[in-house]
């Protein structure tokens, strides 16, 4: 209990910092840390069995804090035709079958049974 009482804070912080890049009030940004906290600690604690990949918050903090998410605008703003928007789906339909939420586990084998390391 101890632990947690330093850890969710500094989780929820963390966050908020990882959230600034959205460009919203202080007030929304720190709805939205402890609304993405609340569904992560639900997740844990009705299956208890899901451990996330924490190599993702590496990459959440530099593109919230340094990067953003505000796109300049770009040369044609012209609407896409279909070939285009057809292309865009496949390449949406790729990152979902090829993304990896966790992905490195390093498994070995001892004795004739897998012991994973974390």
């Amino acid at each position: 209990m101890d632990v947690l009482l330093y850890k969710i804070p500094l989780f929820i912080g963390f966050l908020y910092l990882a959230m600034r890049g959205l460009g919203l009030s202080n007030r929304d940004t720190w709805m939205y840390a402890l609304a993405l906290f609340a569904i992560q600690y639900l997740i844990v604690t009705v299956f208890p069995s899901v451990r996330g990949y924490s190599g993702w918050l590496l990459f959440a903090f530099i593109i919230g804090r340094f990067i953003g998410i505000q796109h300049p605008p770009s040369e044609n703003e012209e609407p896409l035709n279909q070939t285009r928007k057809i292309l865009g789906w496949i390449a949406l339909a790729i990152l979902i079958i090829c993304f990896s939420p966790n992905p490195l586990e390093l498994v070995e084998i001892v004795g004739g049974a897998a012991v994973q390391n974390s």
